[in-house]
Order: C-alpha cells, then sequence, then structure tokens
C-alpha cells in the first residue's frame, strides 16, 4: 500500500524560508541485548539495539535516536466490577503442613554509580539517547543491529556455590549500573578470559542499581553434597509436636589452580506459622551469616589444592500435632 501526501507552503514574496516535513509511521520497533565481558575488577558492558522497521521505505543514511518509554497501550479508564460477598457453613478442618518454594527479591541498596558512556538524555519517565553515526535499516523488517553505548562497570566477583540446587561453583559480579540510563530486560552475550562462556537474561535494571551477571561454571571446584539425616519424630517427644530433623554435609575440592574462596549458600524453610518453628541445629558448622527472611545460610570457604573446605548444616523443624502431616 500506498500513502501520497502533499502539503502547499507559502510565504511572502523575497524572503527565503526553510521548511522541515515530519511525519509519524508505525511498524518501527528496537529490542536491546548486551555483550559482557570481564575483566581486572570490572565488566565492560556494551549495549546494542536490534532495529527494524516494516514501513515499505528504506531509511538510509538515517540519524537513530531510541527511547526506553512504553507507547500508550490504553487510554480507556478501567471500570470497577461489583464486588459480592457471601457466606457459606464449613465445618472446623484442621491445618496442612504444605511445602512451597519460591523465589524472593528484595531492594537492595546500591552505592552512587559515576555516570558516562553514552549521551543519554532525560525523557520524563524514561530516557532517549542517539545513536552515534548514521544507520540504514530496510523497510522490509530485516532485523539491523547498532552499537549503543559502551559502560566499564566496576565488579565485585565471587565463587558462589548452591548445592542444594546444583553441584557446581558458579563465576558471579555483583555489579552497580553506572551508566546514565537503565538497563531494560534484553539478552546478554557472557565472555570470560578464556573466551564465550553463554548467554543469560538481564532483567530491567534502574540507573544506580545493583545487579549481578553470572559468567558460567568455575570447573577447577568439585562439589558434594552428602544427606546425612532426614528423620521423622512421632508426636508427644517435644511437648505435643512432630519434629523434623535435616542434616547435610557439603564438601567443595580444589582441582586446579591456587587457592580460592567460596561463598556457599544453603537453604532452610522459613514458616509461615507462628505455630511451626524451624531452628539450625548448634552443631551447625560456625561461621555463617543467616539471612532471616529468606531462610539462606551463607559461608565464606577457603578452598585450596589438597585441603577442600567442609560444612554440616543441621536443623529442624517443630510442627504441632493438631497438622495434617505429608
Amino acid at each position: 500500500r500506498e500513502r501520497i501526501a502533499e502539503a502547499l507552503v507559502a510565504c511572502p514574496a523575497g524572503p527565503a524560508a526553510r521548511v522541515r516535513l515530519s511525519y509519524l509511521v508505525g511498524g518501527a520497533s528496537w529490542i536491546p541485548f548486551y555483550e559482557a565481558r570481564s575483566g581486572a575488577g570490572a565488566v565492560d558492558l556494551s549495549a546494542f539495539a536490534r532495529v527494524r522497521q516494516s514501513t515499505g521505505e528504506d531509511w538510509s543514511g538515517a540519524s537513530i535516536v531510541l527511547s526506553t518509554a512504553v507507547p500508550l497501550q490504553n487510554a480507556t479508564p478501567p471500570s470497577p466490577a461489583p464486588l459480592w460477598i457471601a457466606a457459606e457453613a464449613r465445618k472446623p478442618e484442621k491445618k496442612v503442613l504444605q511445602v512451597r518454594a519460591e523465589t524472593a527479591s528484595h531492594a537492595e541498596a546500591a552505592p552512587s554509580a559515576p555516570a558516562g558512556g553514552a549521551d543519554a538524555r532525560a525523557q520524563g519517565l524514561s530516557v532517549q539517547f542517539p545513536v552515534s553515526g548514521v544507520a540504514a535499516v530496510p523497510g522490509d523488517g530485516t532485523e539491523v543491529r547498532l552499537f549503543v553505548a559502551q559502560v566499564k562497570l566496576p565488579a565485585r566477583f565471587a565463587s558462589r556455590c548452591a548445592p542444594a540446587l546444583a553441584p557446581f561453583v558458579f563465576r558471579v559480579a555483583d555489579l552497580v549500573d553506572a551508566a546514565p540510563f537503565p538497563l531494560l530486560p534484553g539478552d546478554v552475550e557472557l565472555f570470560w578470559r578464556s573466551g564465550f562462556v553463554g548467554r543469560d537474561r538481564i532483567g530491567r535494571v534502574a540507573s544506580g542499581a545493583p545487579f549481578h551477571l553470572t559468567f558460567g561454571i568455575d570447573e577447577s571446584y568439585a562439589v558434594d553434597r552428602t544427606v546425612l539425616e532426614e528423620v521423622r519424630r512421632d508426636a508427644g517427644l517435644f511437648g505435643g509436636s512432630t519434629r523434623f530433623r535435616y542434616g547435610y554435609r557439603i564438601r567443595i575440592s580444589r582441582t586446579a589452580g591456587a587457592a580460592g574462596e567460596v561463598e556457599l549458600v544453603e537453604p532452610i524453610p522459613v514458616s509461615e506459622e507462628d505455630d511451626v518453628r524451624v531452628a539450625v541445629d548448634p552443631t551447625t558448622t560456625p561461621g555463617y551469616a543467616l539471612a532471616a527472611e529468606d531462610g539462606r545460610l551463607t559461608w565464606h570457604a577457603p578452598v585450596s589444592p589438597g585441603k577442600p573446605a567442609e560444612v554440616v548444616l543441621r536443623f529442624h523443624v517443630d510442627v504441632p500435632s493438631s497438622y495434617v502431616l505429608p
């Protein structure tokens, strides 16, 4: 389909005038993606844009400006629906003990981050920034990759392990978004010193906010997690409650390289009921930090060749006998 618009412009005789014509079309979009390369105490993060447009008109020698704004989807105000309340008679029911696993996230305080790396322009609640140079984007929907910006982010590298979920040690970088623009959700290609290690995905990160990147598995470590006990005791032994006892031994060995330190993370249950109690046993290896809201215990375990780290975790759960147990 083709549309032709004609505009008649007039000015007084004699003076010269410059006319600029602009118009708005649909069918144009962009998707962010990133490359992250580890360095000495820092990560080089490059931001790119996958731009495509299906207007039927090729953009040749175009100056591209990208925006993080979300287009308005619906301008119709919502209409509240009726709220109905009803009641029915039910017999008293016993509480049933259930286990639910979920991912928990919390707001994190971040140090101030230096700006740099891109010519960002404030646009109210969003940010727009021009792509350097000119670009050619075909009008048939073919995707074009454009470089947007590159920033060097100070990083704290760590070897982190959660044996209850995966028996591996991962290379993790704790970062702060030092770019003068937010990082939009997108795929990231990860490069360690040895080269490309894999792909991951970045969620939305506000400017100055902390986030994390994982640079694959460190194969110079070996992890072994052994179950010591998973025992249920009969009711009545602990003041009318049933006790579930759990014990695990985690052993981390260094198979190559120099000595290092591993952040070992192990979960314990978090009770949402006042009468269901969870406690760490005193025989657990000391030196851990407990995040009570998430039920995570973290040890910083030194590991060297020929001298593995060994951690023992023991805890118990007391459940009233009135509960229906699995």
